[in-house]
């Protein structure tokens, strides 16, 4: 299957001109807050739209840019949320308090709206849109290995999930091997956000995204600009990041 190509060769490039395209259309109910994974290096970091100046970021729900770990001539776009340690292991060392979930974390948020099944919405119109294969990425660090802001750090493990069409299941198209091999058996958001709020993860940090591939491009060669990135791949999630 072939993706678009976006006018862009770096996910810098297109985060800060998707912001400015969403600048022409001020003002608006909130204040996107672009912000780098690695400041250090931010071509191919990993960039968020933060609804806030808040920092870090954690707790909010967000708009993500990275590049695509299983294609790395592609851009990974769409709607990230972490989900930090359970209460219960709090006092263990090396823990910090703002890892911790709490009750006004997006985690929660995306619970409500994945059991509920609220969420399948966003991602069908992603699929309408953008005529592409959705994909949803878990990605599990453990208590002494979670990404530290400025460092670029490899998840201990990760699964990804599939789905082709409006009205399907998400195929599993790469299994979890050892924590996340309890996820394999899931084919909806409802059942993976079900199955990560079981005890044996409360002593990991997750990632989870859900979006399309593009593949990076030039002015000259490519077919997406900034407007098609965010009508056709972000704006749909963007109820969920502002609520």
């Amino acid at each position: 299957m072939s993706f678009p190509v976006a006018k862009f060769k770096n996910n810098d490039l297109a985060a800060h001109s998707v912001l400015a395209h969403l600048d022409q259309y001020r003002p608006v109910p909130e204040q996107f807050c672009a912000r780098p994974f690695n400041q250090y290096s931010p071509d191919f970091s990993r960039w968020w739209f933060v609804p806030d100046t808040a920092w870090p970021a954690y707790k909010r729900g967000k708009l993500s840019f990275r590049q695509c770990p299983w294609n790395s001539s592609a851009m990974y776009v769409g709607y990230y949320v972490e989900k930090g340690f359970d209460q219960s292991i709090a006092k263990i060392s090396g823990v910090k308090p703002n890892l911790i979930v709490q009750s006004d974390w997006h985690w929660r948020s995306f619970l409500r709206n994945a059991t509920n099944g609220d969420l399948d919405s966003a991602g069908e119109e992603v699929i309408r849109r953008s005529a592409c294969p959705l994909s949803l990425l878990v990605e599990v660090y453990g208590v002494n290995s979670i990404p530290k802001p400025g460092v670029q750090e490899r998840a201990d493990e990760s699964a990804r999930f599939e789905a082709k069409s409006t009205g399907g299941e998400y195929e599993i198209v790469a299994p979890g091997r050892d924590t996340l091999r309890r996820l394999n058996g899931c084919r909806t958001p409802r059942d993976i956000a079900v199955r990560l709020e079981e005890p044996d993860f409360r002593f990991f940090w997750v990632d989870l995204h859900i979006g399309i591939s593009i593949q990076y491009g030039s002015e000259e060669a490519g077919t997406w600009g900034a407007s098609d990135i965010w009508h056709n791949a972000l704006a749909p999630w963007r109820p969920w990041i502002i609520s």
